[in-house]
């Protein structure tokens, strides 16, 4: 595999300084090019004894003769009456398979300017691919009826996005808000794809490639809602992004059935100091079953909601030196090493996610309940201790729990798991050279086990 990466072109230049020394810049020097060729090499070669087997009835008619590759297995065999069978193997000579062919992918890149128009901002695509294929003459070109020659595959696709921004503000100043914000921003995007479909089996074959075997036309529809706060902080003033809703729709012009896509809508919030949850709806615009539109009362296709806590503390549960102070000064590398693991990872922090999913009507109706919770802490400055634990709240029962204890003791590092429940339950110490841990004494309990070990590492 080569891959070439050629400067950026700029046709009309990027401009000129005026006479303050700033670039003055129109929208066609926006305009830009990059292309970036690579070429594949494929060769691969297969060897394999071929065997073959024959099954033969004992009972055949007298003076028969039956001959595989030249050799001679049954000859003036007579009738007999048992309906026994016998099974011959004919070796055959080594077979060998072959696949080459060469492929350079041309991949054009058009940076096309951002055009203002008024309170709108117009962005046109354009888009190109090309490949060339160069195959050769094997047993598996031959059998897939692609003939040794150079194939050309191509295709394009051209569009544009136009998109604006709406602003409301209000100013309440109360309990230390000063303002409040939402930004609106809607984008609709139109996109070509014509139908060119130029030796399929020759890119199936090389491994993919440019290609479109049906003419495509769409248009997405995208908007986006932000909440901010302003609030007053000390002498100064924040500004806090209260919540983020997204919602996406998109018409297909050459779809047969069903030419609206399903309404997607994602939202986050940080509205709680410490906790943040993000989530997910899909709207159906058709009624269930159906290909009978409904706009103004869309069916629920999904919902899911993650809800996040993460909360932490910066004091030790209980007081001790740490081990650079225990050891001598005689070791400049001790004595580094135990500062950098008595400063690794203080106090202590509390982590739980709660998520919720539904999905399908009727048979196909799912739904999930989850809950994780994470516990970290320095019991020492030198041990940590963590807790974890995975619930199952829709069927009330623990999937997976565990403990870990880790311990810093001069040189050395000492690693203690416990799985009670779950495929890698077990137990086992570890105990190893902090610097070189291939150094170490493993008591892992079973291998499941001691790959667990390992990601913990």
């Amino acid at each position: 595999t080569l891959t070439l990466s050629l400067p950026t072109l700029r046709p009309f230049g990027e401009g000129r300084r005026g006479p303050d020394g700033r670039l003055q810049q129109s929208w066609y020097h926006g305009i830009s090019l990059r292309y970036t060729p690579s070429l594949v090499n494929y060769s691969t070669r297969q060897s394999s004894d071929s065997v073959i087997n024959v099954v033969i009835d004992t009972i055949i008619t007298a003076d028969t003769t039956i001959t595989i590759d030249s050799v001679t297995l049954v000859e003036d065999t007579t009738i007999v009456e048992d309906t026994s069978y016998v099974t011959v193997s004919a070796d055959t000579l080594e077979v060998r398979s072959r696949k080459h062919y060469a492929r350079i992918t041309h991949n054009p890149t058009l940076t096309l300017p951002t055009i203002p128009l008024w309170y709108f901002r117009l962005t046109p695509s354009f888009r190109y691919s090309e490949t060339w294929y160069k195959i050769y003459r094997t047993d598996q070109s031959r059998e897939a009826g692609i003939a040794p020659i150079t194939y050309r595959a191509y295709s394009y696709s051209l569009g544009a996005s136009l998109t604006t921004k709406l602003y409301g503000t209000v100013y309440p100043n109360l309990f230390g808000v000063i303002g409040l914000r939402q930004v609106i921003t809607p984008t609709v995007s139109y996109a070509f794809t014509p139908a060119i479909d130029r030796h399929p089996e020759v890119r199936a074959f090389a491994g993919g490639g440019p290609g479109s075997n049906r003419r495509r036309q769409t248009v997405n529809f995208v908007l986006d809602h932000v909440y901010q706060a302003k609030v007053k902080q000390g002498d100064g003033e924040r500004t806090l992004e209260l919540a983020n809703i997204r919602s996406s729709l998109s018409y297909d012009f050459e779809a047969p059935t069903r030419k609206f896509s399903n309404v997607t809508t994602t939202f986050r919030s940080y509205l709680l100091p410490n906790i943040n949850f993000d989530g997910t709806m899909v709207h159906s615009l058709y009624r269930p079953g159906t290909d009978e539109l409904s706009l103004l009362n869309p069916f629920l296709e999904s919902f899911r909601v993650n809800v996040n806590l993460s909360l932490g503390g910066g004091r030790f549960l209980f007081d001790e030196a740490p081990e650079s102070a225990l050891r001598g000064a005689d070791s400049a590398s001790q004595l580094s090493a135990g500062s950098a693991a008595a400063g690794r990872g203080g106090g202590w922090r509390l982590s739980a996610t709660y998520s919720f999913s539904e999905s399908g009507r009727g048979a196909a109706y799912r739904k999930s309940s989850f809950l994780r919770f994470n516990l970290r802490f320095n019991l020492t400055p030198n041990t940590s201790v963590s807790y974890s634990h995975y619930y199952d709240v829709a069927n009330k029962r623990t999937v997976n729990n565990q403990v870990n204890i880790v311990r810093r003791l001069h040189c050395w590092t000492g690693q203690f798991y416990w799985v009670p429940k779950g495929s890698t339950r077990g137990y086992g110490f570890k105990l190893f050279v902090t610097a070189i841990p291939s150094i170490k004494f493993d008591n892992s309990q079973s291998p499941i086990s001691s790959s667990y070990f390992q990601d913990l590492q």
